[in-house]
This record gives structure tokens, C-alpha cells and sequence, in this order.
């Protein structure tokens, strides 16, 4: 199921609401590997990891996920004229 991301999303959604909370982390984990522009997918990856207590990797799967900043430290702000 690799190929469907969605599937995947439920899977461990319901594996985690089932009490089944070590391989809702396997799924969801690889899922938020997988898509890490997908917010939902480290919401929910977080969700499980933080009722295993891993408090610290739920917060970090939170962390915004996104290209570096210009290197240049350039501004994205709209310049005035």
C-alpha cells in the first residue's frame, strides 16, 4: 500500500485508536517519511507517539517541514518603492 498514502493514514489511525499504538508509530512514521510536506501525516504520527511517551520525537514530527532559508538571509517581505 505504499502507493496510497491515504490508505496508509487511516491504517495507522485506526491501529492507533485500537490500542495497537507500537505499529500505529511503524505506519504513520514511514508515512511522514514518505510525504514530508504532508501536515496531517506528522499530526497523526505525533498523536501516536506521544500516547508511547515519546514526548520529544511527537514534538519534533510537528516541526514544520520546509526548504531552507535563502542562504543569502534575504528577506521574503515585499520591498516598498
Amino acid at each position: 500500500m505504499p502507493e496510497h498514502p491515504a490508505a496508509l493514514l487511516l491504517l495507522g489511525v485506526a491501529r492507533r485508536n485500537s490500542g495497537e499504538l507500537a505499529s500505529a508509530v511503524e505506519v504513520l512514521s514511514a508515512l511522514a517519511r514518505a510525504h514530508p510536506q504532508w501536515p496531517l501525516a506528522h499530526y497523526e504520527q505525533a498523536l501516536a507517539l506521544s500516547l508511547t511517551d515519546q514526548h520529544l520525537q511527537a514534538i519534533e514530527a510537528l516541526r514544520p517541514r520546509h526548504p531552507a532559508a535563502p542562504a543569502d538571509g534575504g528577506s521574503l517581505a515585499c520591498s516598498r518603492r
